[in-house]
């Protein structure tokens, strides 16, 4: 069987790791053999082989090195978590802030998710927030059953939406996000401990425990008030220049602040590496709008076996075709033929792939000159 594919090394491989198992499944000499289905053969190897990537253990000593924990963190929920036999998720999480001269600011969020063993999932993320000049709760909520996504907001009907791009991945993966946020941003300020655990509900488990290893000489970062006009008499309608922290912000205080204390216990499936339960609290001192303060971010995740099916939104709004503004742009300019495939890519015409600025704007690394490109394909 002869495939055409871009001259990449992580492609090859897939290709060729492929080929071995469909080989060895079908205990012929390699991939040779002429098979009545070519194209079959092909995604059955290649389902092979991704199966086989998926189906890893966590081991206790692995955990307790840094690369291994974080393989562990980076791990994606959707994908594993039909490997569960059927779960349902509740993480509670809850952020309050208490800066020096100001009233205590806090947002708890409650996410809840049902999982089945086909992959079909339900997510509802609940927030509520207590700000000095502000009180609210929203929300979101999300289906992925029978192949087709709904997205809805707290209230109000679904709308039904062709997937694509990962959505439904990404819809599932926020069930557990805030944990893996926190915990990837203490691992660097943290020691773990790991053992083998308890059996939950039939299961093996790994018993992970969190000692901090705090810096006492440690300042945290002065960090500007969220909002912050140039003139105090101006109200939030005011066009003048505030103060802020530009580009994406992601977790500023578990990022800038300095751990003062944690505690809690993690506990993982052994087969698929996800957690089953948690209950963490961790302290963080921090500077925010020029006044000292301690932030406190406490989560708890409990799981039951989930043995029902999910069931998909009632009366959905059908959303059609989403524009793609820039296929019509490229169809206006003349840059291609709308519908038209394009031409595979020969042996050696792929570009080198460089390594490109990360999210938060970090440079790359310094690389030779004479260095092919690195990182993740496109």
């Amino acid at each position: 069987m002869q495939v055409l594919a871009p001259n990449s090394g992580r492609a090859g491989a897939l290709v060729r790791g492929a080929c071995l198992i469909l080989a060895m499944a079908l205990s012929t000499p390699g991939c040779e053999a002429s098979t009545a289905g070519e194209s079959h053969a092909l995604k059955t190897a290649l389902a092979l082989a991704e199966g086989r990537a998926l189906d890893t253990r966590v081991e206790p000593e692995r955990l307790v090195t840094p690369e291994g924990w974080r393989a562990a963190l980076g791990r994606s929920f959707a994908r594993h978590a039909p490997r569960l036999g059927g779960r349902a998720y509740t993480l509670t999480t809850t952020f309050s802030l208490a800066v020096t001269g100001a009233p205590r600011m806090e947002t708890t969020e409650r996410r809840t998710a049902e999982i089945t063993l086909n992959g079909d999932a339900h997510v509802d993320h609940r927030i509520a927030w207590l700000l000095p000049d502000d009180q609210g709760e929203g929300g979101r909520r999300c289906w992925r059953v029978g192949g087709r996504l709904y997205h809805a907001r707290r209230t109000g009907p679904a709308s039904l939406f062709e997937e694509r791009g990962g959505e439904g991945d990404r819809c599932l993966d926020a069930a557990i996000e805030p944990l893996q946020t926190l915990l990837r941003a203490l691992a660097p300020r943290t020691r773990i401990s790991a053992v083998p655990g308890d059996a939950v509900d039939g299961r093996e488990t790994v018993a992970v425990s969190l000692d901090p290893e705090p810096d006492p000489g440690a300042v945290p970062t002065a960090l500007p008030a969220f909002w912050q006009p140039a003139d105090p008499r101006l109200g939030r309608d005011g066009t003048d220049e505030t103060s802020g922290v530009p580009g994406p912000r992601g977790p500023l205080f578990l990022s800038h602040g300095v751990l003062r204390a944690l505690a809690g216990t993690l506990t993982l499936d052994a087969k698929t590496g996800l957690p089953l339960s948690a209950r963490l609290e961790a302290r963080l001192a921090v500077q925010k709008g020029g006044s000292g303060g301690e932030l406190v971010v406490r989560v708890e995740c409990t799981s039951t076996p989930h043995r029902g099916s999910i069931t998909p939104p009632e009366a959905a709004l059908s959303s059609g075709p989403r524009p793609r503004p820039f296929l019509e742009r490229a169809r206006l300019l003349g840059e291609g033929t709308k519908g038209a495939p394009a031409a595979l890519p020969k042996p050696g015409d792929a570009p080198p792939l460089r390594v490109s600025p990360g999210a938060e704007g970090d440079p790359p690394p310094d690389l030779p000159e004479d260095v092919p490109g690195t990182g993740p394909p496109p």
